[in-house]
């Protein structure tokens, strides 16, 4: 039970952030850490879904397969093809739920601190 009151109290402890944030004015330092999110967001998924089709293709060069057209191997290439695209995404998504909060602090540190003095 002691999860659910700290989760309420998160909760509500949210609200009073919010009302203090709309009582200062300080809207407009949420807009860039937002727009800032949204481009390492994009940008990130972007490069991974451009490079992970060649990785695949690079993967199954190695294991053998980048040739079989027709028959079993064609549909073993194209299940492995498949497959090898999906873990890989999966993979950068892990890695980046993991990375995330490091690479955020890291860029906007400059800004957070001074967000940090206006508050004070």
């Amino acid at each position: 039970m002691l999860i659910f009151e700290h989760f309420w109290k998160g909760i509500q402890s949210f609200g009073t952030g919010m009302q203090y944030i709309t009582g200062k004015r300080f809207w407009y330092y949420l807009i860039l850490p937002g727009i800032i999110n949204l481009i390492i967001f994009f940008g990130t998924f972007s490069l991974v879904y451009s490079y992970s089709d060649e990785f695949s293709n690079w993967l199954l060069q190695l294991i053998g397969l980048a040739d079989a057209d027709t028959g079993f191997m064609g549909g073993l290439k194209k299940f492995m093809y498949f497959l090898l695209l999906f873990l890989i995404r999966v993979m950068y998504f892990l890695m980046y739920i993991t990375i995330y909060k490091y690479v955020m602090l890291i860029v906007m540190a400059p800004l957070l601190a001074f967000i940090s003095e206006k508050v004070e």
